[in-house]
C-alpha cells in the first residue's frame, strides 16, 4: 500500500533540500574548523540551564504515566489538553523539551517497547482521526518498535531481518509524522523523531533539510541540535570537522539557548566513548576531561568517572560522581558508586578528595541546588 523507496519516502521536497544544502554549505565555510573557544561564563550559563532542565524532569515525572492512563482509558480530550499545554510550555521555555521527550517515552519507548499500546492508539485513531496527537503518538509507537527491532548493537551487527523490520516501522512512523506536520508544523517530537529516522535510513542532505526546517519553527531547541550533531559523527554521515563547524555556528545562538555552548564538547566526548569501548581508559579519561571543559554533561561526568576508575584515579572519580549527582540525584546506582570511592578520600588528610578547585566548574554557583 505504501510502496516507497528509502529516498522517496524520507525526502521532504527537492526545493527545500537544495536550499538547505546550499545554506549549510555557506554557513559551514564561514565557521571555524576547530573547537570553539572556552568561556567560563558561558559554561556556567549552560550548567544552570541544564540543572533547571533536570529539576523539571524530576518535578514532572508523573506527566507521562498520566498521559498513558488517559490514552488507555479513552480520555482523549484530557490527553489532548495536556499535550497541547506541554507543547505550548516547551515553545515558551526550551528547558521543558526533556520533559516533553520523557512524557512521550513514558507511553512507549525503545527501552519499553510495549506492543500492547498499539490497540489503544488505534482506538484513538478511530475516535479522533483528525487529531494531530493521534498521528504523533502512533508515529512515536512505530518508531519505538523500529528501535526495538534494530537492537542496541553497532550498525555493522544489525542483521538483514532486523534492518527490514526497522525500515517497515520507520516508514509507518514517517507517514504519520508527515500527517502531523500538515496539521501543525511546530511540534518538537515530530522533528526529533524525523531526524532519528533520517539518521538511520537517509543521507546527510536529507538530515540537513529536516534540521533546517525544524529551525524555522523551533530555533531554540537544544535536543534537535544534538540530534543533528549526532548525525554528523564519522560513523554516521559526517566527520569531526563538520561537528566543529556546527558547534561554532551554534555558538552564535547561546543567547537563545545556553546549552548550545556544550556542543563544543561533542567531538572530544565521541572520541572518548570510542576509547572507553576499546578499554583505553587513559585516553578516554583525557578526552572526557576535555569535553567537560564545555559543560557538566551528565554522561560525560559519569563515564569520565568510570575512566578515572580504570586508571586508579579514585579521588577524581569521586568528585566527578559528586558533580553528576547534582544533576541526577535519583540515580541510586551512581550514588552507590560515588560512595565506593569515599574510602580513598578519608580519613587521612593527605588523601582528602579535591574540592571544586582545579575543575572546570570551580566558581560556578547554583542557588537552591541540593548537595549530594
Amino acid at each position: 500500500m505504501h510502496n516507497r523507496s528509502t529516498t522517496s519516502w524520507i525526502a521532504i521536497g527537492a526545493v527545500l533540500l537544495m536550499a538547505a544544502a546550499l545554506s549549510a554549505c555557506q554557513e559551514s565555510q564561514q565557521a571555524a574548523d576547530g573547537p570553539p573557544p572556552l568561556s567560563p561564563a558561558l559554561r556556567q550559563a549552560a550548567d544552570r540551564f541544564l540543572l533547571k532542565s533536570e529539576q523539571l524532569r524530576i518535578e514532572k515525572a508523573g506527566l507521562g504515566p498520566s498521559l498513558k492512563a488517559d490514552l488507555e482509558a479513552g480520555r482523549y480530550a484530557a490527553l489532548e489538553a495536556a499535550l497541547n499545554a506541554l507543547d505550548q510550555t516547551d515553545r515558551a521555555d526550551p528547558r521543558y523539551e526533556f520533559v516533553y521527550r520523557d512524557a512521550l517515552d513514558a507511553i512507549v519507548s525503545c527501552d519499553s517497547p510495549d506492543d500492547s499500546m498499539e490497540r489503544p492508539l488505534l482506538a484513538m485513531q478511530d475516535a479522533m482521526p483528525g487529531s494531530v496527537w493521534t498521528h504523533v503518538l502512533l508515529a512515536h509507537y512505530y518508531e519505538a518498535m523500529a528501535c526495538n527491532a534494530r537492537g542496541t548493537g553497532w550498525a555493522r551487527d544489525v542483521s538483514p531481518d532486523q534492518f527490514n523490520a526497522l525500515q517497515n516501522f520507520d516508514r509507518r512512523a514517517y507517514i504519520e509524522y508527515q500527517q502531523a506536520l500538515s496539521i501543525n508544523p511546530n511540534l518538537f517530537p515530530v522533528y526529533d523523531e524525523l531526524l532519528e529516522i533520517a539518521n538511520q535510513l537517509g543521507s546527510l542532505q536529507q538530515i540537513t533539510a529536516i534540521y533546517k526546517q525544524s529551525r524555522l519553527h523551533l530555533p531554540n531547541s537544544y535536543l534537535l541540535a544534538a540530534d543533528y550533531m549526532n548525525a554528523l559523527k564519522p560513523r554516521w554521515h559526517g566527520d569531526y570537522t563538520l561537528m566543529y563547524r556546527f558547534a561554532n555556528q551554534m555558538r552564535k545562538s547561546v543567547d537563545k539557548n545556553p546549552r548550545f555552548y556544550d556542543l563544543g564538547g561533542y567531538v572530544a566526548a565521541d572520541q572518548a566513548n570510542l576509547a572507553y569501548n576499546d578499554k583505553d581508559y587513559a585516553t578516554a579519561f583525557r578526552l572526557y576531561t576535555q569535553a567537560i571543559q564545555y559543560a557538566d554533561y551528565p554522561s560525560w561526568l559519569e563515564w569520565g568517572a568510570e575512566s578515572a576508575r580504570g586508571i586508579n584515579q579514585y579521588r577524581v572519580a569521586y568528585v566527578y560522581y559528586q558533580r553528576y549527582l547534582l544533576y541526577k540525584p535519583q540515580d541510586a546506582d551512581a550514588r552507590k558508586r560515588w560512595r565506593e570511592f569515599a574510602p580513598f578520600c578519608a580519613p587521612q588528610p593527605q588523601l582528602a578528595c579535591p574540592g571544586d578547585q582545579g575543575f572546570p566548574w570551580a566558581g560556578e554557583t547554583f542557588p537552591g541546588a541540593a548537595k549530594p
